[in-house]
């Protein structure tokens, strides 16, 4: 583990830099969490409450997003890994264990937060002790450690006065405190400040990777799922296999398509550019939380080749390959947008957007034109294969740093 000098901070330029195994367990813990917002999108989904399910998973998700993301920013930078730091990392996991409990109430009619909120106020007051402490030790970024820390405790402070005078009208009150949480990180950093904290630029793009997979093993969940729901039913032992390459095999392309983008790479030849950081950073909220709902999307077509034959083309299929293909447009037209920031000249740019607008969608047009719903949802392949094979994704590692957004 290497440090600047005597300074508290990591070294950002330390060579072989990867996840630590405390790291690897925060992360595991919050596979919890994202599977309990998950179920609730996929119950609200399978009755039809798709405005709803859609807002509420939004909001869950982006809580353990939020929490997360700050812990590996800061870890980047000042994982000492000694028995404080792994004590007050504890206290965001009990946190994000109290949170993942709390995350099905938001499903529910009643719509009650405590539990969530409570989870979701000890990982930050725990983070924010984080930030007092590099405050502490590290001088030359004490102002931007104190930034942190103080910007979390009151976003903290108005969480629960919020909800405890504000509890009717709580949810239009939710988009102004994640505004707030959100200014923090660019209060505190001042964007493109020079005493902004030394995180490690492959470190964060693998940690960001890992929480990927994490996210796509929602998505093998449910390729499971959709599997079994027809696997005991000798009669449709054909089906059933058909249906899961489809499903693995969607998995298995997201993924790919996602690692053939060199983020460690981009990062670090724009380290400097504190706008960059910020894009990616935030934006991979797109990216998990649509990748989750691809796995919920599996579900809904699991339930729906449960229920009904699959040579049938109806609503119900309609609607299963829809809950499908919308999230893989959404993350392909996310990863389109990185793209298109991070290496502008790319003479791929502008197919790499048709590709995600369109493609996705071929599946639903060809069930409607009487594909059987198996053969359907392997047609949704073809989009991230496009990008995988047509985009020459490896073509960024080549490109020279003027090629890169500075």
């Amino acid at each position: 583990m290497k440090f600047l000098g005597k300074s508290f901070a990591r070294n950002p330029h330390e060579e072989h830099r990867v996840a630590t195994p405390l790291e690897l367990f925060f992360d595991l813990v919050y596979v919890v969490a994202i599977a309990s917002a998950g179920v609730g999108l996929h119950n609200m989904l399978a009755e039809h409450q798709v405005a709803e399910g859609i807002l509420w998973f939004l909001i869950a998700f982006f809580a353990i997003f939020w929490c997360w993301l700050n812990f590996t920013w800061y870890a980047s930078a000042y994982d000492t890994n000694d028995s404080f730091f792994r004590l007050t990392t504890f206290l965001q996991i009990f946190g994000a264990l109290v949170f993942a409990v709390g995350v099905s109430n938001f499903f529910k009619p009643e719509h009650n937060f405590s539990t969530a909120i409570t989870g979701y106020v000890i990982m930050r007051v725990a983070l924010a002790t984080h930030w007092f402490r590099a405050a502490k030790f590290d001088k030359q970024r004490r102002s931007t450690c104190l930034r942190y820390a103080f910007g979390i405790i009151v976003a903290q402070i108005l969480w629960t006065t919020g909800y405890i005078f504000f509890k009717e009208y709580f949810l239009y009150y939710v988009g102004f405190l994640f505004l707030i949480e959100i200014l923090v990180p660019i209060f505190a950093e001042r964007t493109f400040s020079a005493e902004g904290t030394p995180w490690h630029p492959h470190h964060i793009a693998e940690r960001y990777s890992l929480l990927v997979i994490i996210v796509l093993g929602e998505g093998i969940m449910a390729t499971t799922n959709t599997i079994s729901s027809l696997i005991n039913d000798e009669t449709r032992w054909q089906e059933s296999f058909a249906l899961g390459f489809a499903a693995a095999a969607l998995i298995f392309s997201l993924w790919w398509s996602y690692f053939k983008m060199p983020f460690g790479k981009i990062l670090e030849q724009n380290k400097k550019s504190g706008f960059l950081s910020f894009i990616f950073g935030y934006g991979h909220f797109i990216i998990f939380s649509s990748l989750a709902a691809v796995g919920v999307g599996l579900q809904i077509i699991a339930d729906r080749a449960e229920s009904l034959p699959l040579k049938i083309s109806d609503y119900s299929t309609e609607y299963a390959l829809l809950c499908v293909a919308i999230p893989t447009s959404i993350y392909l037209m996310m990863m389109s947008f990185y793209r298109t920031a991070m290496i502008r000249r790319s003479k791929y740019n502008w197919l790499s957007w048709l590709v995600a607008i369109f493609l996705p969608f071929v599946m639903v047009l060809a069930n409607r034109l009487g594909m059987r719903l198996e053969w359907s949802l392997l047609l949704v392949v073809l989009a991230p294969a496009a990008f995988i094979f047509l985009m020459q994704w490896d073509d960024c590692s080549n490109e020279k740093a003027r090629d890169f957004v500075v």
